[in-house]
């Protein structure tokens, strides 16, 4: 597993199949081995349009990548199975997805017997290979680390950046007790290097932009997130754009970006 993920959530779904090809395979000859995406990105077209390029390289043999996908874990228990069975079916040369995270689970969630049982038909059926949690909300991480849970946790992805320095006790936390974690970094390219409207310009992706307007937590990052780049940018305008993830890669306990 490669320390930097090729993410594609925001515009990749929307993206022409030959751009989207060329731009995997930069980050294949670049060093990349893993890739995220998700079952809802673009109404299921990031997903597939990974896996098509993926499944027409020739400098990688898909099965010595890493593959992450998520799905809601709201969702019924027989959805769950059927999405990820035919998200599988979208990668060919693959007998497995290595790692599934739930998306957005509440503490419930995570304590429903119904989901525990279908993640481990998943597992056991090699489809997928282990179980992850995406999680943007605090309260969840805590819940994670001071509960048994009903099946096996093996990776974490959260939010991480210079705003969130709080979270590295947590990361650390998963770290220690053998749990892998992904940190995301939309915030850090983001809301610390271009102001809300410029980031919308760049990514096109009107989800984040009504997250930043009506997610609560998020809310809470930009009023202090504009001094944050403000002094970026007076204080280091050549590598201003390379600070806020070299932040992120300088936690040793962060597995992958």
């Amino acid at each position: 597993m490669s320390k930097i993920a090729f993410g594609t959530g925001g515009r990749f779904g929307r993206l022409s199949s030959t751009l989207a090809f060329d731009l995997v395979t930069f980050a294949l000859q670049s060093g990349v081995t893993t890739f995220d995406t998700g079952i809802s990105y673009s109404g299921g077209r990031s997903q597939s349009t990974l896996f098509k390029s993926l499944s027409k390289q020739t400098i990688a043999d898909v099965n010595t990548l890493t593959i992450s996908t998520k799905i809601d874990a709201s969702l019924a228990p027989e959805t769950i199975y059927s999405l990820v069975c035919r998200s599988l079916r979208e990668l060919p040369g693959r007998s497995s997805i290595d790692v599934l995270f739930l998306w957005g689970p509440t503490c419930q969630d995570l304590l429903r017997t119904e989901l525990a049982d279908v993640l481990q038909r998943l597992v056991d059926e090699e489809i997928v290979r282990c179980i992850g949690v995406n999680t943007h909300s605090t309260s969840v991480l805590h819940f994670l680390l001071g509960n048994d849970l009903p099946f096996v946790l093996r990776h974490v992805m959260l939010d991480y950046n210079l705003l969130q320095q709080y979270r590295a006790s947590l990361i650390r936390q998963f770290s220690l007790s053998g749990v892998s974690v992904w940190a995301g970094t939309v915030l850090c390219q983001g809301f610390l290097l271009e102001s809300l409207l410029e980031m919308y310009f760049r990514t096109r992706s009107f989800s984040y932009l009504m997250r930043a307007c009506f997610n609560s937590s998020t809310r809470r990052l930009i009023r202090p997130s504009a001094s944050v780049r403000s002094y970026i940018r007076k204080s280091y305008p050549v590598e201003c754009h390379d600070l806020p993830l070299a932040y992120v890669l300088s936690n040793k306990y962060v597995s992958c970006i």
